[in-house]
């Protein structure tokens, strides 16, 4: 695994200086560090779904260093799997979005053929540490996937938080964690001067799950022809929380 690391890492590194950033996208919501988001989305002020926008030049350099890359291919697919081993109902409800997305939307691009995550966060650093934050776009009875990368001492720094849940978690180089992350406020620590701390997350954001409920139209045009949900608001809350797993599901038989 240690050799795959260093290649991400190595990745990471190239872009982090050949990608030019808005400013945005350095001083965010989540902290001040350099992030790039892409793939398939829903929100935010788009009419329809699509891939995230991006200049030609910076699309092609995400897509040549980062989304061609075997290795980061191979770390997103272990992801995956590590999804649908904890998971499988959830793993299975991302799957049918993302695919049936894809399938009617021709140009909608997934960044991995290997993973049922529809959108990728480069969180590229150099010393990448969020503030207390929820990602509240995502689909919200779902997980993210986070995983750490970088030089740094995990006993100095890098720790993740779950401000909800009163926990602090010793989160190495190499971990990857799953988490309601638009139900749980978190954040992480930052590590000393002269280390270095990225992330790599997956996840989905929840106007994709209800682009497909809605037809494959906006809730705002679903309405506007007069259609109806065939389900409350709760009745999809209790739904999507009867996917997670239990307890009694990882026992030994």
């Amino acid at each position: 695994m240690e050799p795959v690391l260093d290649r991400v890492e190595a990745r990471f590194e190239r872009v982090s200086r050949s990608y030019s950033f808005k400013p945005t996208q350095v001083v965010h919501r989540r902290g001040r560090f350099k992030s790039v988001p892409c793939g398939p989305s829903f929100g935010g002020g788009q009419s329809r779904v699509g891939n995230l926008k991006d200049t030609p030049r910076n699309r092609s350099i995400i897509e040549e260093v980062l989304l061609s890359d075997d290795d980061v291919a191979n770390l997103a697919g272990f992801v995956d799997s590590a999804f649908q081993n904890a998971a499988a109902e959830l793993h299975a409800e991302y799957g049918r979005i993302l695919n049936s997305i894809c399938d009617r939307h021709p140009n909608v691009r997934r960044n991995f053929s290997n993973s049922v995550f529809a959108g990728a966060t480069f969180n590229l650093g150099p010393r990448a540490y969020t503030v207390p934050h929820t990602d509240h776009l995502n689909i919200p009875t779902g997980w993210c996937a986070v995983v750490a990368l970088g030089d740094f001492n995990a006993d100095e720094g890098g720790h993740l938080i779950l401000w909800d849940l009163n926990l602090m978690i010793r989160f190495p180089r190499g971990a990857a964690i799953f988490l309601p992350s638009a139900l749980l406020t978190h954040s992480n620590t930052i590590v000393p001067e002269g280390q270095r701390r990225y992330s790599f997350t997956q996840y989905t954001a929840g106007g994709l799950a209800r682009w497909v409920e809605c037809g494959f139209m906006s809730q705002k045009e679903y309405l506007r022809r007069g259609h109806q949900f065939s389900r409350t608001p709760q009745q999809r809350w209790e739904a999507g929380l009867a996917k997670f797993p239990k307890w009694s599901s990882w026992g030994t038989p």
